[in-house]
């Protein structure tokens, strides 16, 4: 598909090269996609959890796990899922948490437009008015704002709220802290909304300009700041 999303932005702020990479080459499965994919499912898809085939085996290249790969669709290790269970436990025994889960919808998809270009996203969590989006974090809760901005974060935000029209008051983010087990829940100021519109439009202008308009080549592409 070529509508563009959160994380496909953020490749083109990186660079056109690098967007470009991702469209030819799946780089497989990190560890963090797999133990975010684990700790989203067992919150927002728990019937999707059942499905899962757990294997107690030390590692993912063990002949045993990858006879079990051909066939189950998803394969996880026990370490993987007492993992994921510790970490969603920290949600689900919250109870601001549940509240914001009580009668909400989860994995909700949207497709629609952001300055003239089709933007595709996910709800985590999509309540009447209101959007949570979990992650996980490791390290410092209090450096999250940090790790807000190198990650896009505020970015994910202006798209979702545009998507599904719904106020940057009204986003929240739920973070756990894989390391501490702390929990933390941020709210999103006019600024984060506002800087996250700024870098999508960046990431749509640098779309238009070397993959629509080829104005240039992607050689041409460069970052330029004074230091």
């Amino acid at each position: 598909s070529n509508a563009l999303s959160s994380s496909s932005c953020s490749k083109l702020l990186e660079s056109p090269k690098r967007y470009q990479n991702s469209l030819k080459n799946d780089y497989g499965e990190t560890q963090a996609l797999r133990d975010g994919w684990l700790f989203h499912c067992k919150i927002l898809e728990p019937e999707k959890w059942k499905d899962v085939h757990f294997i107690d085996v030390a590692s993912r290249n063990s002949k045993v796990y990858k006879e079990a790969l051909s066939t189950h669709e998803k394969v996880y290790t026990m370490k993987e899922k007492f993992n994921a269970e510790d970490l969603s436990e920290i949600v689900l025994g919250n109870t601001k948490c549940l509240e914001m889960l009580k009668g909400a919808r989860t994995e909700v998809p949207v497709i629609g437009e952001i300055f003239n270009m089709p933007f595709r996203a996910k709800a985590d969590i999509l309540g009447g008015e209101y959007i949570v989006d979990l992650k996980t974090t490791s390290g410092d809760l209090q450096k999250f704002r940090y790790s807000a901005d190198k990650w896009n974060y505020d970015m994910q935000m202006y798209i979702y709220c545009t998507l599904f029209n719904i106020s940057y008051k009204n986003f929240t983010f739920v973070v756990v802290d894989k390391l501490s087990k702390a929990l933390g829940i941020f709210e999103c100021s006019k600024e984060f909304y506002q800087s996250g519109k700024f870098k999508t439009k960046q990431a749509v202008k640098i779309y238009k300009s070397f993959f629509i308009d080829k104005v240039k080549p992607i050689q041409e592409f460069y970052i330029y700041s004074v230091l």
